[in-house]
């Protein structure tokens, strides 16, 4: 017994306020949805249905307006329907692989797995989703929902709101998390969609998006020994691939690991994907747990850094944060776009003393993109709004693109 509640107080999280405001990684109804999802499995070539495992995402999405009904015609076999959303399915690599439809009527509920998606793809597709993670083959993705339609008398607003979980019933894991509700719509590089929100200031390019920046981000880690079902990953879902110019750009967590006895040591960790599932265990440096020591149980933070050549360059470029060319080259310093990141801990812990599992899943915290009017920050998209102590000043370096 005192061991299932050591290992309930090791993944309790803090709670904040959640604030409406686009740009922010908060808790409310929104236009589209975005899951990242994760399920064992693997693909059988050159046409055989998919090998699945015991561990899917799954997730439910509602309809919050309870507006009016009427028959629309992408929703033509279900009556008295209220909104249409198309749902897109991508790997990793942002690559297209699934394509779908769901409606709702008022007050509906809708639901989907990583399995189901999995499953609407045709072998090479799903060859295309697969990752390695301990050894281990599984799916890997993530869905957009995109609003398109609804009843004559209504119209396109931020109506949903979702709830994702992962699950394992085979072996007993089960933990939940909310979906990225996009306040206005989603854009190319996961961000937000102003709107004329006079809180949201568009940049001087011209930009009417705004994404969910970091500068840094502070995750949890802990495992709780060395049983295979002990693991903790982070999960990163981002805006963008990272460039591939004259050469291809190396994008990294530049990350210090902390015991908890306040031993730190360094590690780089490669982020070169629009969805990177890390396996945290092998990237804790030795020197604060070495590999027969658990539980390993601290915090990290981590700088995401890009840097790479243009063509034609003879300097690096080096982006600190969620920056995005086109940049005004013209000013000084170099305003750039912005793109989103949102990143969680999937943790779980199998104990030697009882026949309990023990899994969780929370988001992990950042420093926003500065968004003041300080020479020194580049992320000229965002509001000075944020408070001190929340943001750092995202910077680009060297040549840009305009």
């Amino acid at each position: 017994m005192l061991t299932i509640v050591a290992m309930l107080s090791v993944f309790l999280i803090g709670i904040g306020t959640a604030q409406a405001v686009t740009g922010v990684n908060d808790a409310v109804p929104g236009q589209d949805i975005v899951i990242p999802f994760i399920c064992e499995g693997h693909a059988n070539l050159p046409s055989g249905a998919p090998t699945f495992g015991g561990l899917n995402t799954v997730w439910a999405i509602a309809e919050t307006s309870g507006g009016e009904s009427c028959t629309l015609t992408k929703c033509a076999d279900i009556t008295g329907e209220a909104v249409h959303a198309a749902i897109d399915g991508y790997n990793q690599k942002s690559e297209h692989k699934f394509d779908g439809d769901a409606c709702w009527t008022p007050n509906d509920i809708v639901t989907g797995s990583c399995q189901e998606i999995i499953g609407g793809m045709d072998a090479v597709a799903q060859s295309e989703m697969q990752v390695t993670l301990g050894g281990v083959t599984y799916f890997a993705g993530y869905v957009i929902y995109t609003q398109d339609d609804v009843c004559e008398s209504g119209a396109i607003s931020n109506r949903f709101t979702t709830w994702v979980y992962n699950t394992n019933i085979v072996k007993g894991f089960a933990a939940g998390f909310n979906g990225i509700s996009a306040e206005n719509g989603v854009g190319a590089q996961l961000e937000e969609t102003c709107n004329g929100n006079e809180t949201c200031s568009p940049s001087v390019i011209g930009n009417d998006r705004i994404g969910v920046t970091a500068e840094r981000i502070f995750p949890r880690y802990f495992i709780l020994n060395s049983d295979a079902d002990s693991l903790n990953w982070w999960i990163l879902l981002m805006g963008r691939n990272r460039y591939v110019f004259a050469n291809e750009f190396n994008r990294r967590l530049e990350c210090i690991f902390c015991d908890e006895e306040e031993d730190c040591d360094s590690n780089s960790i490669p982020i070169p994907y629009e969805l990177n599932v890390i396996d945290v265990k092998s990237r804790i440096p030795q020197s604060v747990y070495g590999v027969n020591d658990f539980a390993k149980a601290g915090f990290a933070y981590c700088i995401i850094k890009e840097t790479g050549r243009l063509e034609g360059e003879n300097d690096n470029t080096e982006i600190v944060g969620t920056l995005s060319f086109p940049c005004d080259t013209d000013g000084d310093p170099q305003y750039c776009e912005t793109y989103s990141l949102f990143g969680w801990s999937y943790q779980q812990g199998v104990p030697v003393s009882a026949s309990a599992r023990i899994a969780a899943m929370h988001e992990i915290h950042r420093l926003y993109c500065d968004g003041s009017n300080d020479p020194t920050t580049q992320a000229w998209e965002l509001p000075n709004r944020f408070e001190e102590g929340t943001v750092n000043s995202c910077t680009l370096s060297g040549p840009a693109v305009d």
